[in-house]
């Protein structure tokens, strides 16, 4: 989880820290770069600035418990929090899944890794951003992502 320290230092242009990931097998941590998006409602760092403020958060960690009637514990979430939280989400967004498919932290950075290909970034951007190692899994996605963008079937105007 990134610290508040690391936060303050992402304002500063520094990046976003990310101390610790499953595939960092030497704990070096990382540091990726977040742009403030172009819709308020959906930009990233907006609305980790309003969680910070909401949540008074002062030091780390920054993502903690919040109990049923929105009190903010001091914890940090449980590693597979983010699974739970996703999973059980898309009804407060009014998001509207196909019949049998559900959201998952996965399917987010997939989803993320296709949008991407669709609007032009490079495959190592994309790599340097979700901070995969494997350029097969990477083309995996890339394959899926040009499945609609090269499609002859557009050229019928069906």
């Amino acid at each position: 989880m990134p610290s508040r320290e690391g936060v303050t230092s992402y304002k500063h242009g520094n990046g976003l820290p990310i101390p610790r990931a499953k595939g960092d097998q030497t704990n070096q941590g990382a540091s990726i770069g977040i742009p403030r998006g172009t819709a308020p409602e959906t930009c990233p760092v907006r609305a980790l600035e309003a969680w910070l403020k909401a949540s008074n958060c002062e030091h780390a960690p920054v993502f903690r418990v919040t109990g049923a009637r929105g009190v903010i514990d001091r914890r940090e979430l449980h590693p597979d929090s983010v699974r739970q939280i996703v999973a059980n989400r898309p009804g407060l967004a009014a998001l509207v899944l196909p019949a049998g498919e559900r959201l998952s932290p996965h399917g987010l950075r997939a989803g993320f890794i296709t949008q991407a290909e669709i609007k032009g970034a490079r495959g190592e951007q994309i790599m340097d951003h979700t901070r995969q190692k494997d350029l097969e899994t990477m083309r995996c996605y890339m394959r899926r992502a040009k499945l609609v963008t090269d499609s002859p079937a557009e050229l019928l105007g069906l």
